[in-house]
């Protein structure tokens, strides 16, 4: 049910029933030797938050609420302010597989001062520019980086100050992987102005 808000055919990931012990279970990368974790980023923020991966649009602000087990953007002012997570570094010795299929599950929630309770834009219009969006960006030397979006659909987000969940599948084919590759980010978009998420 949780991927069934992406856009799009419905992916369906290769999850094993031994869920905790595959994901402990190292893979190799090809090129490097190195052995690989299966989760490669997973931020309940609980815990310290690591900064160098995590950030917002220009001019929106991160903190981090390890007592809540949140990170938070305030300050948001555009629509691509919202949080970003640029996972290069994790990549650099564990290149992404071509063709497998990687899971992003995100918990979010939007607050709005003296709206909690009520309908989002979302929920209303269902409109490109009024549903969360979390686009993939992939950074070529060249500069002829990539983009690609998944939206959340009405019936999914819910109301200001309510928690909702958004996962979707994606792969990288030959084309988005390689040497010329210097770069690659997920960022939350289609923030509303005026919110904190």
């Amino acid at each position: 049910p949780l991927l069934g808000m992406a856009e799009g055919a419905r992916p369906t990931p290769d999850l094993s029933s031994n869920l905790e012990k595959s994901v402990r279970t190292p893979l190799r990368s090809g090129d490097s030797g190195v052995e690989c974790p299966r989760q490669i980023i997973n931020h309940d923020f609980n815990q310290e938050l690591d900064y160098s991966v995590w950030a917002a649009g220009e001019g929106a602000i991160v903190s981090h609420d390890d007592v809540a087990g949140t990170m938070v953007v305030t300050n948001i002012n555009k629509s691509w302010q919202g949080p970003r997570l640029d996972f290069t570094k994790y990549t650099q010795d564990c290149p992404l597989i071509e063709g497998a299929k990687y899971l992003i599950t995100l918990r979010i929630k939007v607050d709005k001062e003296g709206f909690d309770g009520q309908m989002t834009p979302c929920e209303e219009t269902n409109g490109w520019n009024e549903c969360l969006r979390l686009t993939r960006k992939i950074m070529f030397s060249d500069k002829n980086d990539r983009y690609y979006s998944e939206r959340v659909n009405k019936g999914f987000v819910g109301k200001y100050g309510e928690w909702f969940t958004f996962s979707t599948a994606w792969t990288y084919g030959a084309d988005d992987l390689g040497d010329t590759v210097i770069g690659n980010i997920f960022a939350l978009e289609s923030t509303e102005p005026g919110t904190t998420v």
